[in-house]
């Protein structure tokens, strides 16, 4: 089975190889050997190194603003060399290459996957695979092979079993009036993105009277803004950012740098 496209223009990256060193051009040039027409776009090499739940969280993000038939290859894989498997998810829009480890976990929640293939056909893979680089040896091939369209089906078997991160929810009491949540993300501002959604505030709030009072750590936020510039310098606020989730931020500073606050802080919004 394929996804909407037959062939793809575009193979995305998402790594936490940085920007230094031969990694990722090391990838680029696996791929242009194989598909030299396709256009290779970077989502992120600053991922966290290691941190599975911040590469699943980015790519959540952004994979959807491509077109369809978009190819997307991540590689967060600390346990490369391992047993662990390569895998392709396809949805009726797009591929996912990446290996089982949990980073397509928001994938798995956010978009409707028709199937997951464990990747074993080498044929696809280059010449020589390393056991400390199946970002280059296995991943960026098997991501130009699709784009140039071959059959998914022709990597491997079909796959239930694929691993899944437990992501962290945000819930209500039962009365409403008050939410418990976490910080799941720390952007390169410093603003801190809770775990949140529109939806899930605003149900609250309807419920009861519209004040509320957002605490984490000995920090208070009573406002929601609209924009940063409601602020002034330094002055703290709540607002919710282009991705949908309630972020919290320091104008023209980093609130977490400024706290020391890291990702998991527990965040709770009382309604009053």
């Amino acid at each position: 089975m394929k996804c909407a496209a037959e062939t793809s223009s575009i193979i995305t990256l998402t790594t936490d190889f940085g920007i230094q060193g031969p990694f990722v051009g090391s990838m680029k040039g696996a791929i242009l050997q194989i598909n030299p027409d396709v256009k290779i776009i970077d989502i992120s090499h600053q991922i966290n190194p290691f941190d599975l739940f911040d590469a699943a969280f980015l790519v959540s993000c952004a994979y959807g603003y491509f077109p369809e038939g978009t190819v997307h290859c991540i590689v967060v894989d600390p346990g490369v060399g391992s047993d662990r498997r390569p895998v392709l998810a396809i949805s009726k829009k797009y591929m996912f290459v990446a290996p089982d480890n949990g980073v397509l976990s928001y994938i798995y929640e956010k978009e409707a996957i028709d199937e997951v293939i464990h990747i074993k056909e080498s044929r696809y893979f280059l010449d020589q695979v390393s056991r400390t680089f199946h970002g280059r040896d296995i991943f960026a091939p098997v991501s130009a092979w699709l784009a140039r369209g071959i059959d998914p089906d022709d990597l491997g078997p079909r796959i239930m079993d694929y691993a899944r991160l437990h992501l962290p929810k945000a819930f209500a009491s039962k009365d409403g009036k008050r939410i418990y949540a976490q910080v799941i993300h720390i952007d390169i501002f410093g603003n801190l993105l809770t775990n949140i959604g529109h939806d899930l505030f605003e149900s609250c709030r309807e419920r009861n009277i519209s004040k509320f009072r957002l605490r984490f750590g000995d920090i208070c936020i009573e406002r929601l803004c609209q924009a940063y510039t409601d602020l002034k310098k330094g002055e703290t606020g709540a607002i919710f950012g282009s991705q949908g989730f309630l972020e919290l931020f320091a104008s023209e500073d980093s609130l977490a740098k400024r706290h020391c606050i890291k990702k998991g802080m527990r965040v709770d919004v009382v309604f009053e």
